[in-house]
């Protein structure tokens, strides 16, 4: 039986130059990861795009935007009927021909599959940022929170026009091939005007650093023992983990017992927005990523940020990290959970400076040429249109 809404729409940029209309939703706020891509994306393409979103949620509040319509001031599950009618008002009056939905999630499926059984030549495009099943099974989240994200995502699969994916590992493990044919790889990707290579002096000291929540400590035990084998030929070594979370303290203890204090520091909480200038004053940047089944099919926005300042990186070889830096030569990938790799490539990377900058210079042009958001955005509107 033929799926009436897989079927491929006619060519969306209408000819005389007229702006494709793109309405898309989140069901985060503008401080989630998710609204954060849609909206990158949007500010980058030449389509009248608006965003729909809640205006806050457990993510904060969302920042005023003009690319923002707010339907909810808080976003909750009991008011998720006023979030639908709102949002198919603003549809059915704006007339866009692509909405454009992320997550398999009741607030953004919902309302667009709604909108599509009321215009069928609407063009509906599912944007799968990463496998939220394995997410949330990651997170220990409840079964039927996790089976009920599942359907939405095969359901959202199925009865899309087209699929976006960030991470060659969900078409190729959780897509069913028939599908393949709607679906376009787009990964995350970094402002690289904002996210650059600046000169910072150098001090004694070489140093490496790790942005992250601290809300799991799998990730983070491969860089405390890699440390401790590393300052046996680097006394001078400093580590800087930034970011906060609940198992900071627990780290802080392991350290200490180690004898590890004078090679760590960490620094809290610090604002993206002082990201652009502080990743820079590190002599290396460390993303140890665990390979748990979450980790492989996100496209995580950390790595893309890295490469972009032009430093020398050292990363877990977990999901699509390998590929992202160029097969491995825009950055040092080492197996996962395996400190004294990273201890090893610690000592290269210090011992051997005029390489290791060759290195990060290519990861610099990588972000560039191939995943600035100004040139994804266009990817995608190439792709629609």
């Amino acid at each position: 039986m033929t799926n009436k809404f897989n079927t491929r729409p006619p060519n969306l940029r209408h000819a005389g130059g007229v702006r494709l209309k793109i309405t898309m939703l989140s069901p985060f706020s503008s401080k989630g990861a998710t609204t954060g891509r849609l909206y990158e994306l949007a500010k980058n393409m030449d389509s009248a795009t608006r965003i729909i979103i809640p205006k806050s949620d457990k993510y904060g509040r969302s920042k005023e935007d003009e690319l923002f319509l707010f339907t909810l001031e808080k976003k909750s599950f009991l008011l998720l009927p006023l979030h639908v009618y709102k949002t198919l008002k603003y549809l059915r009056g704006e007339k866009p021909q692509v909405v454009y939905f992320a997550k398999p999630h009741l607030f953004t499926f919902l309302p667009a599959l709604l909108y599509k059984i009321m215009q069928p030549d609407c063009s509906l495009v599912f944007d799968c940022d990463e496998w939220d099943p394995a997410t949330l099974r990651d997170n220990e989240e409840n079964f039927y929170k996790v089976w009920l994200t599942d359907f939405l995502a095969y359901l959202s699969i199925r009865l899309s026009d087209y699929v976006v994916y960030s991470n060659t590992w969900i078409r190729e493990e959780k897509i069913p091939r028939k599908y393949w044919g709607k679906c376009f790889y787009l990964s995350n990707g970094v402002d690289t005007k904002e996210f650059r290579v600046r000169e910072h002096k150098r001090g004694k000291e070489f140093s490496l650093m790790f942005v992250g929540l601290l809300h799991k400590i799998k990730h983070i035990l491969p860089i405390i023992d890699a440390v401790e084998i590393a300052a046996k030929q680097i006394s001078e070594l400093k580590c800087y983990i930034v970011g906060d979370g609940p198992k900071r303290k627990e780290l802080e203890e392991i350290i200490v017992s180690k004898g590890l204090s004078r090679f760590f520091v960490f620094k809290g909480t610090v604002a993206h927005e002082k990201l652009p200038e502080l990743l820079p004053t590190t002599d290396l940047l460390i993303a140890p990523f665990s390979d748990i089944e979450g980790v492989r099919y996100q496209s995580n926005i950390k790595i893309f940020e890295y490469m972009a300042v032009g430093i020398p990186i050292i990363a877990t070889d977990v999901g699509d990290i390998k590929r992202i830096l160029g097969g491995g030569k825009a950055g040092y990938v080492v197996s996962p959970g395996n400190p004294k790799a990273i201890a090893e490539k610690i000592i290269y990377i210090r011992q051997n400076p005029v390489k290791s900058k060759a290195c990060a210079s290519l990861a610099r042009k990588l972000a560039v040429d191939t995943y600035d958001w100004k040139v994804l955005a266009q990817k995608l509107e190439n792709f629609l249109g």
